[in-house]
């Protein structure tokens, strides 16, 4: 029988993996995949056809609607385009799609306010521009795998799908499920509370908080604790994330998190709209746009034309290892906005060439820029290794040793939900007595319920804690989740003072000889292999090194490359190889009217043999590998 299991998160997938790994075996059949995939998976024969507008593309597209429509005088509510409307209509027509509500149906449904009445127009306008111009979005997806998914090849050859840990499924997803009849089976595991060990630390503010915090790991890894098996649950990141990576950081914790900003507060997407407003930068010095560019009036096409190529001769991206030098940190994370910004542009280049030609002088085009930057995230400082840091609806179906839960404060965790302006919580009351299910605040409410059950359940022990005022300094209510916490066990609130968070002595965490395993790490080695099959692959490991196996069998780490580093001997490689394989493809001689056609030819060479040679994965960044491909081809 072929089987297949699908998760509603990356995380449940890479949890599944780790215990197969650890011979704790699932269900037999193919590689787990999370239900993003399993719906591109099913509906890869029927969008073939047709082209995927993804959520920033999908903004433009609305933004140009809604003005299209505005100068129409079709709108009532909408007259006036303010920040966020477009935003919000675009998240409400992704729930309507979520409920399976198509535009006829929303037109009959809908009351005869004037704010859904432009919502219906614009959501029947936007669905015949989809249809139009053969488009897909992000909810098309669920409709087009509810019409499809018995067509296609993935369903056909498996027997079973199990569908784990989803808990509460949407309309869309209900529908999808019962389409595949017997062939579906979910199953979720119990949100009984496991908790057995509670602690509640109250905090002066939330550095303190978060110092307390990185101070209990420190001592809980000191303990035996591996961090693959910890996890810190944050439902407010904003209020957390910056502190946590400071202070982490600088006590040499590992945590995996990922910081990302809008766009527009990078500091070379900040000069670059300075450039265009007349002011010089370090990263644009004592240049101004020049006067034919002020004078401008163009498309959408021939603007972002014109960014690309003032880019390209002003050296970028390779310019901005001159601006950070030595930096690598500043140089990463502009790389990583210029990548941004590349993709930006393409996608305005791609939506503009589909809408009849607008024209914009140089001020309109900046002011637009800008607002389409201001939505557009991207990462500038990332870790993939560490201790996991989720918000708590991740944590569901998952298991650790041990979770921390800061920022317990009534009113971000519960959250204080606020009506939809757009779809009023009596609104969307009214359409659920139709048969529908859409958030209000009481089901917003009932969610976060459970999700504190996922993290509940999801250890043995919990760690939580609460800063006593806000960032503002006003106080704070610990959150009503606490309080029903204690009412259950047997713990109490520590209230910590400011004295021994600084002057924090704690264990000591002098760093072991390599090789050495404390008592600690030995006593949860002999649990983890109690009962345990050894193949003789494992007892060699082990005859050879102890340690070794220790990494491999335990840490399952894999030795680093010994080149992990592009170095001077890999350069001088690469030329080696690529005037050897020039001079051989020119045994006859070589011509001075041909340089050109050289000059093409070497950069061929040097791209076939820095990939083949694997040495995209020794730069920090792609874009590093693709300046070093151009300075070695010139």
């Amino acid at each position: 029988m072929k089987e297949l299991i699908v998760y509603p998160t990356p995380y449940l997938v890479q949890q599944h993996k780790m215990r197969q790994l650890q011979g704790k075996k699932g269900v037999a059949g193919e590689e787990p995949v999370t239900y993003e995939v399993f719906i591109d998976k099913c509906i890869k024969h029927a969008v073939a056809p047709k082209l995927f507008l993804g959520d920033f593309k999908k903004s433009l597209v609305l933004s140009r609607i809604v003005r299209k429509l505005k100068i129409q005088n079709k709108l009532d509510y909408f007259d006036t385009i303010r920040q966020g409307y477009i935003q919000r209509i675009g998240e409400v027509i992704g729930e309507l799609k979520q409920q399976d509500i198509d535009t006829n149906t929303f037109d009959a449904i809908k009351s005869n306010k004037a704010c859904h009445r432009d919502l219906a127009l614009i959501y029947k306008t936007y669905q015949e521009f989809l249809k139009d111009n053969r488009l897909y979005d992000q909810e098309d997806r669920y409709i087009l795998c509810k019409q499809h998914i018995l067509e296609s090849n993935l369903i056909s050859h498996i027997d079973k799908v199990h569908f784990k840990e989803f808990y509460n499924l949407s309309p869309i997803q209900q529908k999808i499920l019962s389409i595949l009849g017997k062939k579906a089976v979910i199953s979720n595991s119990d949100l009984g509370p496991e908790m057995k060990q509670i602690k509640v630390i109250k905090a002066h503010n939330r550095r303190a908080e978060v110092i307390k915090l990185a101070q209990v790991i420190l001592e809980d890894l000191q303990e035996g604790f591996l961090p693959y098996n910890l996890c810190i649950v944050l439902r407010d990141r904003d209020s957390y994330e910056h502190i946590l990576l400071e202070v982490f950081k600088h006590m040499g914790i590992p945590i995996c998190l990922q910081l990302q900003a809008a766009l527009v507060q990078n500091p070379f997407i900040k000069a670059l709209i300075k450039f265009f407003q007349g002011e010089s930068s370090e990263y644009f010095s004592g240049e101004v746009p020049d006067e034919d560019i002020q004078n401008k009036k163009a498309s959408m096409i021939e603007w972002t034309d014109l960014v690309n190529s003032i880019l390209k001769n002003k050296g970028f991206p390779l310019r901005l290892c001159d601006v950070h030098g030595k930096d690598i940190v500043w140089l990463k994370r502009d790389l990583n906005a210029f990548e941004s910004l590349t993709n930006v542009l393409d996608e305005l280049n791609d939506v503009s060439q589909i809408f009849s030609a607008e024209t914009f002088d140089l001020q309109e085009f900046v002011d637009l820029f800008s607002l389409y930057l201001k939505s557009r995230l991207y990462t500038y400082s990332s870790s993939n290794e560490g201790i996991l840091v989720l918000s708590p609806v991740m944590l569901r179906g998952l298991k650790f040793d041990k979770i921390y839960v800061p920022g317990m404060v009534e009113g971000e965790f519960p959250r204080d939900f606020r009506s939809d302006w757009l779809l009023k919580d009596w609104e969307r009351v009214n359409f659920n007595k139709k048969g529908y299910y859409f958030d209000t605040l009481d089901t917003l409410l009932e969610k976060e319920m459970e999700a504190f059950d996922f993290i509940r359940a999801s250890a043995n022990i919990g760690y939580f804690s609460y800063p006593n005022v806000a960032d503002d300094n006003t106080a704070v209510l610990v959150s009503s989740y606490i309080e029903n916490l204690l009412g259950s066990n047997t713990a109490s609130i520590e209230n910590i003072s400011l004295k021994s968070i600084y002057h924090f002595e704690g264990t000591d965490y002098t760093i072991p000889e390599p090789g050495v395993i404390s008592d600690n790490t030995k006593q949860k080695l002999k649990e983890y292999f109690k009962g345990k099959p050894f193949s003789a692959t494992a007892f060699n490991m082990y005859g050879e090194c102890p340690y070794k196996f220790f990494l491999a069998r335990v840490l399952n780490l894999s030795p680093q490359d010994e080149d992990s580093e592009y170095t001077a001997m890999d350069k001088g490689t690469v030329l080696h190889k690529i005037l050897e394989n020039f001079f051989k493809n020119h045994k006859e001689g070589l011509e001075a009217k041909k340089l050109d056609e050289y000059a093409d030819e070497i950069k061929t060479l040097a791209d076939e043999i820095m990939e083949s040679l694997c040495l995209k994965e020794n730069f920090l960044h792609p874009l590093l590998f693709e300046i070093e491909k151009n300075k070695i081809a010139e």
